[in-house]
């Protein structure tokens, strides 16, 4: 059984808490911080949202940028409020935190320890691909509210890694996110690395000698466009298979004591053996389970499924691994020129 080392979590916990307090300190607090960006978001909704009239509601639309990045529906989660509550399990209204706070007790409850490793969104790392000089100085991050809410995450005892340090020390060696929303091959390979040091810093009874390959390799981009181009290079994981190698997934998974399971972003080059889940093995030299796409702030299409959840609970560890924005962007339309949540998918409960 995979051991948790409590101190080690609890110090790599309060530095992220120290970090986040200097941020907040920084700009001046987070509701200032906020205001100063309403120009910003003014610029969204007149760059990147149309109304619709039927529904007489603002929606995101698709815009393809000369850059050659698509604008989709995750530009939504610039214009999310400060603070929101919305219904999710047990029929309740909470705020985002205090549904993750839920969601780990609960598994805390199994004897399965619960860590969310927090994406940052595209333009929160690469601004002026959608807004030239967003801010005035010296504000740096256009998302307080997603800063923010990483700080109670980690304040109401979630076990959490805050993947936006991590994003913005590796910015300029490669590009980290698709010409889409999610991350790109190179970003996977850093959240997976970022994932696997807190792991192996954090745990105690790891035996580390689950030998993987890596090589340079080019795949099929999974942007819009030509599928039949290979235009994107990456580091391939594979899995020798005797004399053959094979793109790692989930092999050898049967005994693994760890899973991991989140959003696209842990979808996204999981067949070529270049996603967050290949590379976390890869680093860690432990076979990892991905349980694929499981959203926790879903869809009424898609709604979180309490089997899905009774499934982790044979494991020791689990990453929830999404974008921050996660619980406004599944769940955000712009009605009237003001955000809205709505609240149409199933609940279940967990007690």
């Amino acid at each position: 059984m995979l051991k948790a080392n409590n101190a080690a979590i609890q110090d790599f916990q309060s530095k992220q808490i120290e970090n986040l307090l200097s941020e907040e300190k920084e700009n001046g607090g987070y509701n200032n911080w906020y205001n100063q960006l309403k120009p910003f978001r003014e610029y969204i909704i007149k760059r990147y949202i149309k109304f619709d009239l039927l529904r007489k509601s603002f929606r995101s639309k698709i815009v393809n940028l000369p850059s050659g990045d698509i604008i989709d529906g995750h530009i939504i989660s610039y214009l999310s409020p400060m603070d929101f509550k919305r219904i999710g399990w047990n029929g309740k209204r909470l705020y985002p935190y205090e549904h993750l706070k839920i969601i780990s007790e609960f598994f805390k409850q199994h004897n399965t320890r619960f860590i969310y490793a927090a994406l940052p969104n595209k333009a929160c790392i690469y601004p002026s691909i959608i807004c030239d000089n967003f801010t005035p100085p010296p504000i740096r991050n256009n998302s307080p509210q997603w800063r923010k809410y990483i700080k109670n995450v980690i304040e109401a005892g979630i076990e959490t890694i805050d993947m936006y340090p991590v994003f913005m020390e590796h910015k300029n060696d490669n590009n980290l996110f698709s010409k889409e929303h999610h991350i790109s091959t190179f970003g996977a390979k850093i959240a997976g690395k970022a994932i696997s040091d807190y792991i192996k810093q954090t745990t105690i009874g790891i035996n580390n000698n689950f030998n993987l390959l890596c090589e340079p390799a080019l795949i099929y981009s999974s942007d819009y466009g030509n599928p039949e181009i290979l235009s994107e290079e990456c580091d391939k994981i594979y899995l020798m298979n005797g004399m053959r190698k094979v793109n790692y997934w989930n092999q050898e998974t049967n005994s693994s004591k760890i899973a991991i399971f989140g959003d696209c972003n842990l979808q996204s080059y999981s067949s070529h053996g270049a996603g967050i889940g290949a590379n976390l093995a890869y680093f860690l030299r432990y076979p990892v389970y991905n349980a694929g796409r499981i959203l926790l702030f879903g869809f009424e299409a898609g709604p979180l499924c309490l089997e899905d959840i009774m499934k982790l609970c044979n494991y020791d560890v689990i990453i929830y691994t999404a974008f921050a924005s996660a619980p406004f962007v599944r769940s955000a339309s712009i009605h009237l020129s003001r955000p809205k949540l709505e609240y149409k998918w199933q609940h279940f409960k967990l007690y």
